[in-house]
């Protein structure tokens, strides 16, 4: 079964020439096994998420992808995913790998998910694997503690770690604009935070903390922040800009922001 393109042409080039001109060049490794990267049009996310690819860890050759939901709802502390044996590219057909954790089935959601397809433009153009799973919600921060730790039993040095997250949502649109000046500079200190927290591997307490933001991958950011701790992996804060900083829009913008970790 294979897994087809439903974004190519809207939220990214479908050709590859118009791709090549937003993803660099394998850079020399730079050791990021996780992270948390965007998942806007690249438009938008490309910066971001390239330089993660640019700079992944010597014998990656799966990249696994927890992304939440953002049309179709999903039952708490559930994992969703449907087992494909193939996924489309623009660069050409790559594997995929089953999810290693227990799943509920539901093809839809998968199909639509952009906070899956954002990144496989990436992946195939460095005819990698690709392995993913949706989830959206936890009842704590202690369940990514949980589901980190069970995870962390079934992947070994060949495998990193994507949790599909933008960061805050600002705006009427959005539903979310507490503040009445200097918008962008509060949220960028609310982001940090949440990033610094992530990084550290304080993954229930940003789970807990954010729980209720705008931040619509907090609970795969949280479960990548605990898997990554387990690991023993060194994490940081990476690049950050807002949609603001390219469209000019000020009154309605989302962040992006990186959190990443590598080998020591």
């Amino acid at each position: 079964m294979r897994r087809t393109l439903a974004l190519a042409g809207r939220w990214y080039p479908a050709d590859t020439d118009g791709l090549d001109r937003m993803i660099p060049p394998q850079q020399e490794p730079g050791g990021l096994a996780n992270g948390v990267l965007p998942h806007a049009g690249l438009l938008y996310s490309a910066p971001l998420i390239a330089g993660f690819f640019g700079s992944l860890a010597e014998g990656v050759r799966t990249v696994m992808i927890l992304s939440p939901s953002h049309y179709y709802p999903l039952k708490a502390d559930t994992l969703y995913s449907y087992p494909y044996d193939e996924a489309e590219t623009p660069y050409g057909d790559i594997g995929a790998v089953p999810f290693p954790l227990p799943y509920r089935e539901c093809r839809d959601a998968v199909d639509r998910e952009h906070g899956i397809e954002m990144f496989l433009p990436f992946i195939g153009k460095r005819k990698l694997s690709v392995s993913f799973a949706l989830i959206s919600h936890l009842s704590s921060g202690r369940m990514a503690e949980d589901i980190a730790a069970e995870l962390a039993g079934r992947l070994d040095g060949s495998t990193a770690v994507i949790a599909s997250s933008d960061f805050t949502h600002y705006g009427l649109r959005f539903g979310y604009a507490p503040y009445a000046e200097e918008a962008a500079r509060h949220v960028k200190e609310h982001d940090q935070e949440a990033a610094r927290l992530l990084a550290s591997g304080k993954a229930a307490a940003a789970y807990d903390e954010y729980r209720n933001s705008t931040i619509c991958g907090i609970a795969p950011a949280a479960i990548v922040s605990a898997l990554s701790r387990i690991q023993g992996l060194e994490g940081y804060a990476g690049g950050y800009y807002t949609s603001a900083d390219i469209t000019g829009e000020e009154d309605d913008f989302v962040s992006y922001a990186t959190v990443l970790w590598r080998r020591r």
